[in-house]
């Protein structure tokens, strides 16, 4: 694909997951649009194809990813404990 290409796709993809978190309810669902929008973020900055920004780009979306399973867990931890402090009731 041509660079012109990605680099509209991936705007769009960046505007469309912003659009999605305006008019989202839902935490959940406006955390899985805000995930979407660091990716679109992220493939605009490696589009341009410089070694820096590529390498960057990469170290930011390993501690993304890290950040995000944590914060997944410690989620899915703490639904777990109300959860079961409710039952107990």
């Amino acid at each position: 694909m041509k660079k012109r290409t990605m680099r509209v796709c991936a705007v769009l993809l960046l505007i469309s997951a912003m659009m999605a978190i305006t008019f989202t309810n839902d935490l959940f669902t406006a955390y899985v649009f805000i995930e979407i929008s660091t990716i679109g973020a992220c493939s605009i900055v490696m589009i341009k194809g410089k070694g820096e920004s590529l390498v960057e780009t990469m170290r930011y979306l390993i501690m993304y990813l890290i950040e995000s399973i944590a914060k997944r867990t410690s989620a899915s931890e703490l639904m777990n404990l109300v959860t079961t402090v409710m039952e107990a009731f």
